[in-house]
């Protein structure tokens, strides 16, 4: 970071501290106001330190890079995340413990019959006979050569290999 930057932000957080001290010599703010006003003038004038610091002592510029990284929305909208998914978790682990025998009784049942039915039903052939396979292979073929997705010779060499291949089995 150059100087001249660190300079400009010396001025911008200093306006803004300053700002925030104007605000707090209002006699009517409530007392939640006021902590806000006066948090926010600290963090301004805690700026204005870290840059007269950088003015300094340019390799403290490492240390504010990090310090808006850390202060970034971001980082402390996944820190927020982080925190909730671990509390989610934990309530998780709790529901499970309680209730996964309970459930499990109900449950496996119902899985079991659903994992058979899809089973048997990838067994099943698509249709009941290897002829009726070959009228469906045909009119799919017809179709694709009417649609003129394949040619004449095409079609004939599907068929060809459908019934050397499939039919005779």
């Amino acid at each position: 970071m150059k100087e001249k930057q660190a300079k400009k932000m010396i001025e911008r957080h200093q306006s803004l501290a300053d700002k925030y001290s104007k605000q707090l010599e209002k006699k009517r703010l409530s007392e939640r106001k006021r902590k806000q006003l006066e948090q926010l003038r600290d963090e301004n004038l805690e700026w204005v330190q870290d840059y007269e610091r950088v003015i300094e002592d340019p390799s403290h510029a490492e240390i504010i890079k990090q310090k808006h990284v850390d202060n970034s929305i971001f980082t402390k909208m996944g820190k927020g995340m982080e925190s909730t998914g671990g509390k989610m978790q934990s309530a998780g682990k709790g529901m499970v413990k309680g209730g996964l025998h309970a459930t499990g009784a109900v449950w496996t049942p119902v899985i079991y019959l659903g994992y058979q039915g899809i089973k048997h039903a990838r067994k099943k052939p698509k249709n009941e006979s290897v002829e009726q396979d070959l009228i469906e292979l045909i009119k799919e073929v017809e179709q694709a050569h009417k649609d003129g997705k394949i040619t004449e010779e095409q079609k004939r060499e599907y068929i060809i290999d459908f019934v050397d291949n499939y039919y005779k089995k």
